[in-house]
């Protein structure tokens, strides 16, 4: 977020032009219900569209060491298919989907891989999931299907972690948003997704956070245009660079504060100064966020990059659920 660019040419992104399709990961796990419950605390539209997927593991093979072995493991294998695809659709069965209408489905094969054919086929806007294949402490996100979707799927990734407060019979308050501005188009694809596809429940809280890079690494390139500066010379340019940097980053805000208004959500502006990844967790946490949502890249100039570090960073240590927002 270091990087200023030029807030004049910034065009606003677009509204949506289709419903949203939202695919639902669902296994046995703790933390895959917790997804589902996330998504059916939210206030989805009725032109929304839902699909929860199941995936089993393939029944094993073992090899052959007399006539007929072959064809027993077949035959086992067979009632042990049925028996998977039995017990998973009443495991879909048991939940209630909210109000967002869903198709189940269920797939035999590798987890990662078949969320990824689903994406395609049924042209997923975003994908839900759990943080799984957790490590002892509980907010990092290892090595897992979540991690490797939320490089390779062709669209927004929503990690979930934690069960909704803001649900329930008794709504005590809204969902409490943070959301990285930095001026760059994947960014800008994020506020768009915020304020034109993701539904919020009412009173909700939004924050827009722009954070200053670091300006004292600036300094040292103007030696060869005004030779060796004094103390008082350096510590001015570093004020006026600072200044500008303010300036800019007030400017992304207000335009932020624009493009992400809503009536069931209050816009709240915030300027600081660090590394991006950690200043959006420390606020986040101070916040007590429900979700974080970032784009899936900053400035880099490395297209083949699927994930920025700053967007990695945070769906790793995040304290709460977590959106990547990928413009298909």
């Amino acid at each position: 977020m270091a990087v200023q660019p030029n807030v004049g040419k910034l065009k606003r992104a677009r509204g949506p032009s289709k419903p949203l399709r939202v695919l639902i990961a669902l296994d046995f796990s703790f933390h895959s219900r917790q997804a589902l419950k996330f998504i059916q605390s939210l206030p989805f539209p009725s032109k929304a569209e839902g699909f929860v997927l199941h995936v089993i593991d393939p029944p094993p093979r073992m090899a052959a060491f007399t006539i007929g072995y072959d064809e027993y493991w077949e035959k086992r294998n067979v009632l042990i298919r049925e028996k998977l695809f039995e017990t998973s659709e009443r495991y879909l069965a048991q939940f209630d989907k909210g109000n967002l209408p869903v198709t189940s489905l269920i797939k035999e094969g590798v987890t990662s891989q078949e969320i990824l054919k689903a994406i395609k086929r049924h042209r997923i806007d975003l994908v839900v999931l759990g943080p799984r294949g957790l490590s002892g402490i509980a907010r990092f996100l290892m090595g897992s299907v979540s991690e490797w979707l939320i490089h390779h799927a062709p669209c927004s990734v929503l990690v979930v972690r934690g069960t909704p407060k803001w649900a329930g019979k008794t709504l005590s308050r809204g969902m409490r948003v943070l959301i990285g501005v930095d001026g760059s188009h994947d960014a800008q694809m994020a506020q768009s997704f915020i304020q034109n596809r993701l539904p919020l429940p009412p009173s909700s809280q939004v924050t827009a956070l722009h954070v200053l890079g670091p300006h004292a690494h600036l300094i040292p390139q103007t030696e060869d245009t005004i030779g060796n500066p004094s103390w008082a010379e350096l510590s001015g340019l570093e004020r006026k660079i600072k200044k500008i940097q303010e300036q800019s980053g007030r400017k992304l805000l207000a335009e932020a504060t624009r493009t992400l208004k809503r009536k069931e959500a209050k816009i709240i502006p915030h300027l600081t100064q660090g590394h991006a990844g950690e200043e959006i967790i420390k606020l986040a946490e101070k916040n007590r966020a429900d979700l974080i949502v970032v784009g899936s890249r900053g400035f880099s100039k490395l297209k083949s990059v699927v994930l920025g570090s700053v967007s990695q960073k945070v769906v790793r240590y995040a304290p709460c659920s977590v959106l990547i927002v990928r413009q298909k």
